[in-house]
């Protein structure tokens, strides 16, 4: 999201409806964002990232128009993008919790490569379970 650091903090933090024109300029992050980081000699697989991690699989999200085959780095981060911004609080809404975001996505399936939802489906839930285990056993002890 470094696309986001051309985006007035008025806009990012806004606590309401954007109107059509705030909602362009955060539309305009992702290409921002591929653009800064371009300028920096970063790879394209990186550039890529940055300027589609919005794109989603059931043809919705933006930038388009798109590539049709998209990295796996890029179909990758989709879907951290959106656990990340589920479970962060936001001025409009609270965090939710690990779970409800990792139902979310799932709820939301075909948007994302079934392959690696499937794999971050389960290596955040093993990850819940240990924290579970662990937290279990210090009130244990």
């Amino acid at each position: 999201d470094i696309g986001k650091s051309k985006v007035p903090r008025e806009i990012l933090w806004k606590n309401g409806k954007l109107t059509d024109e705030e909602l362009k300029i955060i539309m305009k992050q992702p290409e921002d964002g591929a653009n800064i980081l371009e300028d920096l000699g970063f790879s394209n697989v990186i550039c890529e990232m940055a300027n589609y991690h919005h794109v989603r699989l059931n043809n919705t999200g933006y930038p388009k128009p798109y590539p049709k085959n998209l990295h796996i780095m890029v179909r990758a981060t989709m879907i951290v993008d959106v656990f990340s911004a589920l479970t962060q609080e936001r001025p409009y809404r609270e965090a939710v919790s690990f779970k409800d975001a990792l139902d979310l996505l799932m709820k939301d399936r075909e948007s994302y490569d079934q392959f690696l939802l499937e794999s971050f489906y389960k290596f955040i839930s093993r990850c819940l379970e240990k924290q579970k285990y662990n937290s279990e056993k210090v009130f244990e002890g």
